[in-house]
């Protein structure tokens, strides 16, 4: 169970570093991915060992979503703004 609390915190930091501009900047938008990806995969293959590791998941990819979406909207806002 300590391995899911590992991934749990290690998604939370990939969370934090995506909504974080500079430091999503320093890091890169594909290493993010890919670690998410990562945090995803090995979330999912423990979920047989407990149910809250399946909530876990829900609730770290509803985060994601939504960052993935500030995010999307707060470039698509400062193309818009260049463009002026």
């Amino acid at each position: 169970m300590i391995q899911y609390v590992l991934y749990q915190k290690w998604g939370i930091g990939v969370l934090l570093a995506e909504s974080c501009g500079p430091l999503r900047e320093a890091v890169g938008d594909s290493k993010l991915a890919e670690t998410w990806r990562k945090c995803q995969l090995t979330l999912s293959s423990l979920m047989a060992l407990s149910p809250m590791v399946k909530d876990c998941l829900q609730v770290l990819e509803a985060v994601h979503y939504q960052i993935q979406k500030h995010n999307s909207e707060q470039v698509n806002s400062d193309a818009s703004r260049h463009r002026v």
